[in-house]
């Protein structure tokens, strides 16, 4: 595999991330984009009305996977990848709750 073909992967990978995460989450004032896309394409969110299990975010919980497996596939040193990348997720998802709790404690 080529440098440029590795390079566009990650890139690609990246995207598939970030589109994946924005798909799942649930914005500050409720709005989800998953529960969008879904209600628009005549299929329900949730597995029981309004609670059970929200489908966008299982669609994207697997996506951010599938998209981090490509990103490490492209590496060379791919334990070392999947370790940053667990690693650097964690510290984000923990950094983010942090700024939650603080903001509203403010």
């Amino acid at each position: 595999m080529t440098k440029q073909v590795k390079i566009l992967l990650r890139v690609l990978a990246a995207a598939l991330f970030l589109l994946f995460l924005f798909f799942g989450a649930t914005l500050g004032n409720g709005f989800c984009l998953g529960d969008s896309i879904m209600t628009n394409l005549g299929l329900s969110p949730w597995s029981r009305g309004t609670q059970g299990t929200h489908y966008p975010a299982v669609i994207a919980l697997v996506g951010m996977a599938a998209s981090a497996v490509l990103f490490t596939s492209t590496t060379e040193q791919k334990a070392r990848t999947s370790w940053l990348l667990v690693i650097g997720l964690s510290a984000a998802g923990f950094l983010i709750s942090l700024i939650r709790v603080l903001v509203h404690l403010a």
